[in-house]
């Protein structure tokens, strides 16, 4: 059986070879996948209308406790929560354009994430656990 470190290998080395520059990829297992999905804050994804919703994946080894230190959240437009090997952020649409999220690119942890609406990680988990 191949370990998650090898797989990593085998992938980052297959996108370098494709790509021609050195690349970080994310590989979370079926399981990983869903205690991030189950794992989420309360109410996290339940008003659509109100608020976008993104999830903030983590490369190994960073770490949610640390991530959040880089990751500023504006009051009343953002909010920010740790999970397992993730960070959720929540952001009121009616602000969008006041958001920090934009900001991420000039912190140190940028290279080391990969940002997912809540739609589309809902959608990763359910081809994980075989659905359609």
């Amino acid at each position: 059986e191949e370990t998650k470190a090898a797989a990593m290998e085998k992938i980052t080395a297959a996108l370098q070879k494709k790509l021609g520059n050195p690349i970080k990829a994310a590989l979370f297992s079926a399981r990983e996948m869903q205690k991030i999905i189950e794992q989420r804050p309360a109410g996290f994804g339940d008003e659509k209308e109100l608020y976008k919703y993104d999830v903030i994946f983590l490369l190994d080894p960073l770490h949610a406790r640390d991530a959040v230190k880089h990751i500023k959240a504006r009051e009343g437009v953002d909010a920010v929560y740790e999970g397992p090997k993730a960070v959720y952020m929540r952001r009121l649409i009616s602000c969008l354009t006041k958001s920090y999220l934009s900001k991420i690119v000039e912190t140190p942890i940028y290279q080391d994430i990969t940002i997912r609406n809540w739609n589309t990680t809902q959608k990763l988990g359910e081809l994980l656990r075989g659905g359609a």
